[in-house]
């Protein structure tokens, strides 16, 4: 019995010491990828958003007051502290998985599996990878500035959300 019980404490001691980053450090890792060059392998978020999408301002360019680099910080803290403050735990159940069984948390589903969910088949806010490109696609075939503009926030607050998964798989 004193066995069972030494190995449940611990079992929690190990828990509670093993959370993979703060909140904080989700967005600055975001900002901070967003903002660099990778010559290995021929990409610059600056240089597809500055010829490809006509941002004159790279990552530094406002969409709905802040700037691009900004939306992936804040989708960086947002998978972890959604809009909806009453359920944070339960989004963050979603952000576990295990490689040999390609299952998730026992009580979520494979991180893996969540980002890449169906079009408004997240529960608690809709950012998979399908509903990002659907995002990106309404950003460029709504008409109107603002309605463009909702869409690129949600394109790149959604990126970060998606970045944010990219580090705990």
């Amino acid at each position: 019995m004193k066995k069972i019980l030494c190995q449940i404490i611990i079992a929690f001691g190990l828990i509670t010491s093993a959370y993979a980053l703060e909140v904080e450090t989700h967005r600055s890792l975001n900002e901070y990828i967003a903002q660099q060059e990778f010559n290995e392998i021929e990409f610059s978020l600056k240089s597809f958003l500055t010829n490809q999408l006509e941002f004159k301002d790279g990552v530094k360019e406002i969409i709905n007051s802040k700037e691009v680099f900004d939306w992936l910080g804040e989708g960086g803290i947002k998978e972890d502290k959604p809009d909806f403050p009453a359920i944070n735990f339960i989004r963050s159940f979603n952000h576990f998985h295990d490689p040999l069984t390609d299952e998730g948390f026992p009580s979520g589903i494979s991180s893996v599996v969540w980002s890449q969910m169906p079009i408004n088949g997240q529960f608690y806010g809709y950012y998979s990878w399908h509903d990002v490109r659907y995002y990106f696609y309404k950003a460029l075939t709504l008409p109107g500035k603002d309605s463009r503009d909702d869409k690129y926030a949600d394109l790149f607050r959604g990126l970060g959300q998606i970045m944010h998964l990219n580090r705990r798989a």
